[in-house]
């Protein structure tokens, strides 16, 4: 697969936020209605035939696109789509999310996601797929890079469990003989022992004076 270019240009700075309601109300239906003027800051792309890692993304790491869809079996009754690329394929995750109108609550869009089967330098792809009940022409999808995450090298670190600590050795003092945990107080002792008759003859004894 080359690497597409032709794709929408990000201004430094410039965030492009759109909910689903805008997405579907505003850009898909736009788009299918013909008023390309309105909607150009998306632009038309036959998606599925690159893989993701060739296509234009924000500083974000995001991008949308409109794509039209390939039957996967042309000619059948099946309505399934080939979203494989040339890598990969798109692989379809969780359950279909409906789109409601804000206004009287008719469902108005479907979004699916689907994860790419294959990562590029440790980035995963994940896409939302927009699209309008029973129209299958085209869709619109916002493609996310997911970066691999990084350990923090900051002043806070993970600690370790209680068991890892547990064993290693203790350190040594200078004569190279291991001291002694501390054991803390008597009174400590008694309150964390499993017997604790000793504490509770403690608490019933405590206004006695020692003779």
């Amino acid at each position: 697969m080359t690497s597409m270019t032709t794709t929408s240009e990000y201004s430094v700075g410039e965030r492009f936020r759109p909910t689903g309601v805008e997405l579907i109300n505003h850009f898909l239906k736009g788009k299918l209605l013909g008023n390309d003027q309105l909607v150009s800051r998306i632009p038309l792309l036959d998606l599925y035939q690159f893989d993701p890692w060739n296509l234009s993304y924000s500083d974000d790491g995001e991008g949308y696109f409109f794509s039209p869809l390939h039957p996967k079996y042309p000619g059948s009754k099946n309505r399934r789509f080939n979203r494989s690329t040339g890598t990969g394929t798109w692989l379809a995750k969780g359950k279909d999310y409906e789109i409601k109108s804000e206004f009287t609550g008719e469902v108005i869009g479907i979004r699916r996601i689907f994860v790419h089967s294959c990562e590029k330098d440790g980035i995963k792809y994940v896409m939302h797929e927009y699209s309008i009940p029973n129209q299958s022409s085209l869709v619109l999808c916002k493609v996310m890079k997911k970066m691999p995450s990084k350990r923090s090298e900051g002043p806070c670190k993970k600690v370790k469990k209680r068991k890892e600590a547990a064993d290693l050795p203790l350190p040594c003092n200078e004569d190279h003989s291991t001291p002694v945990p501390d054991e803390g107080s008597d009174f400590e002792n008694l309150i964390f022992s499993d017997d604790k008759s000793d504490y509770d003859n403690i608490i019933d004894n405590k206004g006695e004076v020692g003779g």
